[in-house]
Order: C-alpha cells, then sequence, then structure tokens
C-alpha cells in the first residue's frame, strides 16, 4: 500500500494501481486495511481508464467504509463525468444525507441547470442556501442566476405568445409582461395597439 502511494505521488497511476489491487489481495482479511486501500485502488482504476472496475471498487468499499461519504461522492463524480446524470444525481444526496457536506446539493443544482430542469435546479440549491460556507454563498449566486434565467425564459414566451392571432391569449400575454415589469414598453404598446385596434380609446 505505501508503495502504491509512492507511486500515486509520482502520478505513475498504472503502478500505483497495482499496488493498490496486491495490497488488497494481502490484506483482504483485514477489515481496516481492506477499507484504508478501497478508495486509494478505486481512484486509480478510474485514472486508469478503467472505469466500469473503478465503480464496482467503490461499490464494495462504501458498504462498509467507516467513511462512505468520501467514496458516495467520488463515485457520484464518476457518474456525473460519464454522463449518468440520474445515478449522480442520486449518488450526490445520499453523500449529502451521510455527512452533510455543501457541495453535493449544489453539483445536483449544476446537474438539473444543464439539462434545463430550472425548478429541479433551484430545489436542490434551497437544501444549503442558509449554510455559511463557501458552498452555501455560491448555492446564493448560482439561485439568482436561475432565477433570472427563468424570467428572461418567461418574457421570452410571453413575447411569442403576445404575436398570437388570439386577441384573447394576446392581451393576457400582455398583461403578464405588464405585471413583470410596469414599465415594459412592449407590453404598454400592444396593449394600446389592441385598444385601438378595438376603438376603445378610453384604454
Amino acid at each position: 500500500w505505501a508503495l502504491g502511494k509512492a507511486f500515486e505521488a509520482l502520478s505513475r497511476v498504472k503502478e500505483a494501481s497495482d499496488g493498490f489491487a496486491r495490497a488488497k489481495t494481502l490484506g483482504k482479511k483485514d477489515t481496516d486495511i481492506r477499507n484504508l486501500i478501497g478508495y486509494d485502488l478505486a481512484r486509480t482504476l478510474y485514472d486508469t481508464g478503467k472505469i466500469d472496475e473503478a465503480i464496482k471498487e467503490y461499490q464494495k468499499t462504501i458498504k462498509t467504509a467507516t467513511d462512505p461519504a468520501t467514496g458516495l461522492f467520488e463515485l457520484a463524480s464518476i457518474y456525473e463525468a460519464i454522463g449518468q446524470s440520474q445515478k449522480a444525481i442520486d449518488t450526490f444526496w445520499k453523500a449529502y444525507q451521510a455527512d452533510g457536506r455543501t457541495e453535493a446539493p449544489f453539483r445536483i443544482a449544476k446537474i438539473h441547470r444543464q439539462a434545463g430542469n430550472l425548478k429541479e435546479a433551484l430545489n436542490a440549491l434551497d437544501a444549503i442556501l442558509r449554510k455559511k460556507d463557501e458552498w452555501g454563498e455560491r448555492a446564493k449566486a448560482e439561485a439568482d442566476d436561475i432565477k433570472l434565467e427563468m424570467q428572461e425564459n418567461s418574457r421570452e414566451q410571453l413575447m411569442e405568445l403576445a404575436g398570437s392571432d388570439s386577441e384573447k391569449v394576446k392581451e393576457k400575454a400582455l398583461l403578464k409582461l405588464l405585471a413583470m415589469d410596469k414599465k415594459d414598453e412592449f407590453a404598454l404598446t400592444g396593449l394600446k395597439d389592441l385598444a385601438m385596434s378595438r376603438g376603445d380609446l378610453g384604454q
């Protein structure tokens, strides 16, 4: 195991992985040694491109590890990297539940946001918005960005509806735009033109 750590420090991941695998075999009857080596072996398996083997090693070690949260978080990061978004989300949540690490919900929110699931992203961030650490602060900034994006998306959709042939749909969309911003020139002009077309000079 020490030899594996030395190779790891030299960025010689293949030799490190071989060392950890050998150490685990030699210490298979000792639970403490097996758990100690498990995450190291899983990391180097991943670094050498043996993704499926790395995932299996994480899954085995997590079951008996005294620190399952670390394994869960790193496993979730692998799922995220290989595009298995739902598995990443589920595993990040397990990591958060295991030791409350605030980076996990933030990472979940980023996955949801990239997929266009903005409400789900906000829900994930809500778990850590009141945390007084780096990820709590970053969550606040991320939530503000998402709310702005949602507002912009909503405005674009309403502007499309305002071009409808249906007078009722058009008026409803323009009124919603005006509710969002009382000085919205597009909405005010649209409502004025609509009133003119009706001959409603008072409106």
